[in-house]
C-alpha cells in the first residue's frame, strides 16, 4: 500500500521545485535584510548619533515625526517576512517617493525598527519612514524603538495619538496641519496654553454654539464633517475673541472645527445632537 501522508509530504516534482524557489527567495531576502540593517546600525546610527536604547518611548506621533521623514499614506499589499512588508503608496503627503510600491523594514529581533506584526494585509496607514541607500540600493525603514512612527487611516480619518489631546482627525485637516505637526518640538507648553484658552460650547452643540478664546484672537474657522468634507468656513479681518456659529441644517453626528488663532491652529471635536 502507498503511504498517503508520505506521498503528500513529498509532492510532485513541480510542487517541490516551487517550494524550493519560494524558500530560496525568502532566504535571500532575509540575508539581504540582515546585511542592510547591519550597515544601517553601524554606519547610519554612528553618523546621526542615534542610539538603540531609549530612556523614554515617545507615544505622540507629532512629537516623534520630523521633516527628515517621508510621510506617506499607504496600504499594506504584501508581507514577506515579519520584519519586512510591502506597501503600495496611495499618497505622498510631504515629499515625493518616485515609485508606487516600496519595501519597508522594521524590527527583526535585533534592529530598532517598528514591529510589523501588528499590521495586516490591506491595512491603510500613515507612515513616517526614512530612506537609506546601502551599496547603491535604496530601502525604507520604519523606526519605532523610541516612539510611534505610524497612524491608522479609516473612513477619511487619521487615527492614533496624533498630538497629546488629538486621537482622530480628518485627513485633510491632518495634511493642512502637517507643517506644525512636524515642528512640534516648538514649545508644547504654548500649545497646551492655547488649548486651555480656547473653548467651544455647548458641546454637544444644538442650533448654535460659541467659539471663544480668552487672550489671543480668532482669525477664522472651518467646520468639517466626519468624512473630511468642509461644510462651513469664515475668515475674520478684525480682532475678535468670541464667535457665534449657526449649526442649523447640520445632521446629527461628529464634526471637527479647525480654528485659526493669532498663535496657531487647533482642532476641536464636537457632537451635534
Amino acid at each position: 500500500m502507498y503511504d498517503v501522508h508520505a506521498f503528500h509530504s513529498v509532492g510532485t516534482p513541480h510542487t517541490r521545485t516551487v517550494r524550493h524557489k519560494q524558500k530560496e527567495k525568502i532566504m535571500k531576502i532575509k540575508i539581504t535584510l540582515k546585511i542592510k540593517l547591519f550597515f544601517f546600525l553601524i554606519v547610519g546610527f554612528q553618523n546621526l548619533g542615534i542610539a538603540c536604547h531609549c530612556g523614554y518611548y515617545e507615544p505622540v506621533f507629532c512629537r516623534i515625526a520630523n521633516e527628515g521623514h517621508n510621510i506617506i499614506r499607504a496600504v499594506v499589499s504584501d508581507s514577506i517576512i515579519s520584519s519586512v512588508m510591502e506597501v503600495k503608496i496611495i499618497e505622498n503627503i510631504n515629499k515625493e517617493i518616485s515609485t508606487d510600491t516600496i519595501l519597508i523594514y522594521g524590527q527583526d529581533g535585533w534592529s530598532c525598527g517598528e514591529s510589523l506584526n501588528q499590521f495586516s494585509l490591506n491595512d491603510t496607514l500613515i507612515l513616517a519612514v526614512v530612506e537609506w541607500e546601502i551599496n547603491g540600493q535604496e530601502f525604507w525603514y520604519l523606526e519605532g524603538f523610541c516612539g510611534i512612527h505610524f497612524l491608522r487611516y479609516e473612513n477619511g480619518n487619521v487615527m492614533g495619538q496624533i498630538t497629546d489631546s488629538l486621537i482622530i482627525q480628518p485627513l485633510q485637516i491632518f495634511k493642512d496641519n502637517l507643517f506644525s505637526c512636524l515642528d512640534m518640538e516648538v514649545p508644547i507648553e504654548d500649545i497646551k496654553n492655547l488649548e486651555n484658552q480656547l473653548s467651544v460650547f455647548p458641546n454637544p452643540i444644538q442650533n448654535t454654539f460659541q467659539i471663544s478664546i480668552t487672550q489671543n484672537q480668532i482669525n477664522g474657522y472651518e467646520i468639517y464633517n466626519s468624512n473630511g468634507q468642509r461644510i462651513k468656513h469664515r475668515v475674520f479681518y478684525q480682532k475678535i475673541n468670541n464667535v457665534h456659529v449657526k449649526s442649523e441644517g447640520f445632521i446629527n453626528g461628529v464634526y471637527y472645527i479647525r480654528i485659526t488663532t493669532s498663535k496657531g491652529v487647533l482642532t476641536k471635536k464636537v457632537l451635534k445632537i
